[in-house]
């Protein structure tokens, strides 16, 4: 298994609900690049080039940089993502 099937089942596993507080599992910027992200070279696909991890924790590196980035990718907001499992508990509910 990839290096990065194993990081991405690990965020699958441990990201809260949507909604709920951020535990920097990493799941958002490892399946795609925000807008911002997008902008200023994080890629076009996930995983976004601007994640950073460190033990086992995953963080934007724009967000270290500046609170100002904080707000604008919405970092402080909580879980915006949403699995695929997640989605289909969503829509059959």
């Amino acid at each position: 298994m990839s290096d990065l099937l194993k990081i991405l089942t690990v965020a699958v596993e441990t990201k809260p609900r949507k909604g709920d507080a951020c535990n920097h599992c990493g799941y958002c910027c490892l399946t795609e690049v925000c807008p911002v992200g997008k902008e200023l070279g994080g890629g076009e696909y996930g995983p976004c080039k601007l994640l950073r991890s460190e033990d086992n924790k995953h963080y934007c590196s724009l967000a270290e940089k500046d609170d100002a980035f904080i707000k604008l990718i919405g970092a402080s907001t909580g879980c915006c993502a949403e699995t695929q499992n997640e989605v289909i508990a969503r829509l059959t509910a």
